[in-house]
């Protein structure tokens, strides 16, 4: 039994740099909004996708929305990555409030049979994955609205 029984996602210590730069999507749901058109992305963009405007600003977007398609990620290949402590995982496409695609994953489901198209869910903050200098790297999911 090892001290540490979570999967190491890799044998590489993480960029700081890189996780500063992406701080704002992974913790804020932090994507841009077009200042021309209104278009919003996530995650963000540094150029609007939509008429091609350099003109874009940060946008939070909705932490709420609802569930579209539902996919219960429950094979070997997955448990062989290192998520077998948290089998069977409950990955969903949200719609979110303002209109926003999104994929993740539900957390503290139960009873699967609690998720169903169309439930409310909202954003939270859990731990993603380990790092080879074994610190927690964060991430959001989603959990069901009560």
């Amino acid at each position: 039994m090892s001290l540490y029984p979570e999967h190491i996602h890799r044998m590489t210590t993480a960029s700081m740099l890189r996780e500063w730069r992406e701080h704002g999507g992974k913790y804020r749901l932090e994507g841009s909004r077009c200042q021309e058109c209104g278009e919003i992305f996530f995650p963000r963009r540094s150029v609007c996708g939509a008429c091609n405007s350099l003109r874009v600003e940060p946008y939070r977007c909705a932490r709420t929305g609802a569930i579209v398609a539902i996919s219960e990620a429950a094979n070997p290949i997955l448990a062989g990555m290192g998520y077998g402590e948290t089998m069977p995982r409950h990955m969903v496409m949200l719609k979110l409030d303002d209109g926003i695609g999104l994929a993740s994953e539900v957390v503290d489901v139960l009873d699967p049979s609690q998720l169903k198209i169309g439930s409310r869910v909202r954003m939270v903050i859990r731990k993603h994955v380990r790092e080879s200098n074994l610190a927690w790297q964060y991430a959001y999911k989603f959990v069901l609205e009560d």
